[in-house]
Formats: structure tokens, sequence, C-alpha cells
């Protein structure tokens, strides 16, 4: 029985080392110290995270660093030593995009002023994720630390993380973290996940758990109450699969010191909603035919149906299916039970909606190609291109419904100082009905896949530099009324109009010629009669 044991805890060990080597591989984690200078990175002391500068990932904003008085080695970490303050502009963005496949995400913005710009005014701001308010920044004072996270599967291949400055102070970041996280965990029947607490319970310790203890590099706050006693155990527990949740956390837990139920509650905000994730694991052998089996009551009603059963060193999460408005739970032990009710963790979060539609993801990655090869710099170029409609993308004007994504339909770059060809991604803009690419330095020709652009009506290539012949499908469009074309007069017409001149061009050539030889044979011919 004793090599039985033994061999479980050696099992229950390898898993462990293999979550923490799996960990330690940091895997589609985007680690952003903002304000750190542009090709910067370094590795945390504390936690072995990688950071990197913001400067790829933004490209407004100055860099600056806390006031002194603040700068505390031994306590401050240090992704809040810089910061990226944004002074111009009313919405400046974080354009981000993860690995492939990495679908839901936990996403976390944090916020230290430190007094950066010596005024001693602490700003306050929105944050906004896509196109909608993730959430309002307020500081109580230059050392307060904010932190805002958020559980969400963004609706296209790019996160959009961006501050707006309503004219109560300069917006700020510290830092900016992604985490990926598996699909099958944190589901709910619509919309993201607010972090409203998480919390580790039964731990002696004030500090928070984080990775490299949690391979999410969730944040676990200790919580314990003086009508709580705490249990823990020095052995290894082994996480959910969905949750993975860390041994460090799940190692601790509380009972009740006094009674036979285990009592929570929080308070709420009227219209709000929430999503709770209660983490169990039996930490106490069962001797002598002992058993702890529970019932878990939410605001006064049964959570499940039926008692559940706790696993020695094994994890298990109840969550709630849907959404509810109150913060009320119980956790009592049943008849047949012998030992009292215990929680290890416990998170809570709340219910967001982010409605508005974000830009077709084609329409996207088109117009991030354009912007990136032809190198246009435009302040407001930055977030998603078409919403908010109040800060569209100047240049760009897009479709808009209820029941579809955004799509552009109208894009002017005339002076922008663009130059090279007319870049192919064009062809991805699939409802572009106005293209302006006029006063400009594009060279080459006039390429063939403008002329299957479906919805185009207005094409202006003037004032450039290209050659060749303008595709006779254009002309076409533009002689049936159905395109606006405007090129320089150094390009041929067509192809089909060239081959139509040149043939009656070679057609009066071989006229000429059978004239001149008519005219020879009939002068021979009268010369040869004079001479008779």
């Amino acid at each position: 029985m004793e090599i039985f044991k033994h061999l479980i805890f050696a099992f229950l060990h390898i898993i462990a080392l293999t979550d923490l080597v799996r960990a330690q591989s940091q895997s589609g984690f985007i680690s952003i110290d903002c304000g750190l200078p542009e090709n910067s990175t370094y590795t945390d002391k504390e936690t072995g995270i990688q950071y990197t500068s913001d400067a790829k990932f933004t490209e407004s904003g100055v860099n600056r660093k806390i006031s002194s008085e603040y700068y505390n080695k031994t306590t401050l970490e240090q992704p809040f030593l810089t910061l990226r303050s944004f002074p111009e502009g009313i919405r400046n963005c974080y354009t981000i995009k993860p690995a492939r496949g990495n679908s839901k995400l936990l996403i976390r913005a944090s916020f230290m002023y430190g007094n950066y710009d010596g005024l001693s005014k602490v700003p306050r701001f929105e944050l906004l994720l896509g196109a909608d308010v993730w959430d309002s920044v307020e500081l109580a004072n230059a050392s307060t630390i904010v932190t805002k996270e958020i559980l969400h599967v963004p609706q296209t291949n790019y996160v959009y993380v961006c501050l707006l400055n309503t004219g109560l102070g300069t917006p700020f970041m510290s830092s900016l973290e992604l985490r990926p996280l598996k699909n099958s965990s944190y589901k709910t029947e619509s919309g993201s996940l607010l972090l409203y607490l998480r919390l580790d319970l039964g731990s002696k310790s004030n500090k928070t758990i984080r990775y490299k203890d949690d391979i999410y590099d969730r944040i676990w706050s200790s919580y314990s109450r003086p009508d709580w006693t705490s249990i823990s155990t020095s052995l290894p527990v082994n996480p959910d699969s969905g949750y993975q949740q860390p041994s460090a956390v799940m190692s601790t837990a509380v009972i009740p010191a006094c009674s036979d139920s285990l009592t929570l509650s929080w308070k709420t905000c009227n219209g709000f909603q929430y999503y709770v994730y209660m983490h169990f694991s039996e930490l106490q052998p069962q001797i002598n035919n002992q058993t702890r089996q529970i019932y878990i009551y939410a605001n006064g009603k049964s959570w499940y149906n039926g008692p559940r059963f706790l696993y020695y060193l094994s994890a298990k999460t109840v969550f709630s299916s849907s959404p509810m408005s109150n913060l009320e739970f119980s956790i009592n032990k049943t008849e047949e039970s012998s030992l009292p009710p215990m929680l290890n963790a416990i998170e809570i979060y709340q219910l967001k909606e982010f409605p508005q539609l974000l830009t077709n993801q084609t329409d996207v990655d088109a117009i991030m190609s354009i912007k990136k090869r032809y190198g246009v710099k435009r302040s407001n170029w930055q977030g998603d291109p078409c919403v908010p409609k109040v800060h569209l993308w100047q240049g760009l004007n897009c479709s808009y419904n209820d029941y579809n994504t955004p799509r552009i339909i109208s894009l002017n770059l005339s002076s922008s100082g663009i130059s090279g060809e007319i870049l192919p991604y064009i062809s991805s803009l699939a409802t572009l009905e106005s293209l302006d690419l006029s006063n400009n330095s594009l060279r080459g020709p006039v390429p063939d896949f403008l002329s299957q652009l479906a919805y185009l009506k207005v094409l202006n290539l003037t004032g450039n530099k290209l050659k060749g012949l303008v595709p006779a499908e254009l002309i076409k469009k533009r002689d049936n009324g159905l395109l606006t074309l405007s090129v320089d007069r150094n390009l041929s017409p067509s192809r089909t109009k060239k081959k139509n001149v040149v043939v009656p061009i070679l057609a009066s050539s071989v006229a000429v010629s059978a004239l001149i030889s008519a005219l020879s044979i009939i002068w021979n011919l009268k010369m040869r009669n004079q001479g008779m």
C-alpha cells in the first residue's frame, strides 16, 4: 500500500514538473513594458517573464520614466518604472496580432502614474478594447497601481487596446500583457469576463501568486477571515486540465472555524451580471472512513443537484453556467460527511458585452498591408479602421449595418507621398467603390486586378509615374458609364486599341506597295513600247 502511495505522489510530481516546463516556455505570451526604449528586452527577476519594448505595437506617444521619489527597486516591479504617455490625439492604440489559434486571451493592462510629468495631477481616462469601452482608469494617487484584466475572444486576428482622452489629463500605460487560455475554460453564454476578484484562500502569506506557478500568469491574491481555519498540504495538487490551477494556490484551503458552513458574499452593482468559478481539492487524506461531501448554494438556491465529492490532491472547478446578479454563497457539509466543507480558491468575473462589430478581417489584413508597404503615416491610422465611426481612419469610408461586419468602400491616398507599384493588396478590398491614388510617385503599369473590383465606380491615378497600358476592361467600364476613370495622357488606352491602330497602318503600307509596283510595271511597258 505504501509503495502504491509513493507511486501516486511520484506521478503527481511528474505532472507538476511537466506544467512547469510548459510555463517556462511562455508560449503565446506577449509581455509589453510600455515606455521601454525601442528594441529593448529584459527578463523580470521575480517572475522570469520576458518583456519587450512597446515601440512596434504603437505609432504614437512618448517614452517617460516615473519620478525618482517613486523609484523603489526593492518593492516596485520593473514594468512600472517606465510608461508611455499620449499627449496628442483623442484615441491612441496598441495593435497586437497574437499567435494563430489563441482565440481566447487573458488581456491585462496596468497603470502607475508616478508623477512622471511633474504635475502631481493624476489623470483619468477610458480604456477601449476593439471599438467599445473596456473600463475607466481612475487612480487614487501617484503611487496607486491600477490593473484591468479581461478574458476575451477577439473578433479578428488583431487585438486593439486603446486609450481615450476624456479631457481629464493625459492618458498613459505602464504595461500590457496577453496570455493564451484554453478555449474550453471560462465559458459564457456571450460576452467577455472582466476580473472582479481572484482569491487564494487559506494562504498565510501576503504574497501574490502568478507565473511561474501559474502557467496562464493569472494573479492570485491571498485572502482569509477570522471565522475560517486554514488547512494546507506540502504535496503537489494535480490541476484540472481545463483551468490548470496552480498547485501553490490549490495546496491551501479554508474550512469554517466553528460551524458546518462556509459563507461568502460580495456587493454587486445594479444591472451587472457575474460568472463565478470555485476551485476545490481535498488536502487531507481520508483515514478511518472519514468523508467530505458538500452542498453548494447560490443566492439561497442549490447551485448543483446532489452533493459534490472532493478528490484527494486533484483539483476540480465548479462554475456558473449562466450569469448571476447576486453573489451570496453557502458551502455546507452533507449529513453523511464527517469533515467540514472547504474551498481552495475562487474567481468572480463581471460580464462585459462588446456589441460593435469590427471591420471585416480580409479588409483589415489588406489595409494593414497597404499601410505597412506604403509606409502611410497618419495620426489616426491606429485601432480598428472603421469603428467606432467617430475614429474612422482618415481617407477611408466604410459601409455599416447591424448584421454584417463593416467593409471598406473608399480609399483615398492622394498626396500621401507613397511610391512603388500599385499594390496587389488593394484587390482584397472587394467592396471598394472609390480609389484615389493621385499625386504620388507610383511607378509601373496599371494592374489588371483593378478591373476585377466589381463595385469600383471612381478610379483616380493621375499625377504619378505610371507607364504602359490601361487595361481594356477599365476602358470598357468607362465607356459604358460604369466608371469615372482619371489617368495621365502618357498612358496608352489599351492593348486592344493599340492593335486596332496598328492593323490599318499595315494595310495602308501594303496598298502603297502594291500601287508602286503597279506604276512600275506600267512605266516599264511604256518604255518598251517607245523603244519599238
